[in-house]
């Protein structure tokens, strides 16, 4: 064993490691892959996902409730056809 140099005032100890063969091509299970995942959604996350994103703001949540409101002819100070247009 040897000592090496002083890390935030520890003394620790180089520790031997076994020789290590790699072969290219084949996995070793017991090391994690280093697959880098930049995805957020994928096909079946995305629809659920996004509206909990977008509707976790109050705002909206508002102009969701404001745009159903505009369907009911009674509140509705505009036709319901003109709303879709």
């Amino acid at each position: 064993m040897k000592w090496v140099g002083m890390d935030c005032f520890c003394f620790h100890k180089r520790e031997e490691l076994d020789e290590r063969i790699i072969t290219p091509g084949q996995k070793d299970p017991s090391y994690p892959t280093n697959e880098v995942k930049n995805s957020k959604f994928n096909a079946f996350t995305f629809l659920p996902l996004n509206l909990f994103e977008q509707f976790r703001r109050p705002l909206n949540r508002y102009f969701l409730l404001i745009g159903c409101l505009q369907f009911i002819p009674i509140i509705a100070p505009v036709s319901p056809i003109s709303t879709l247009l």
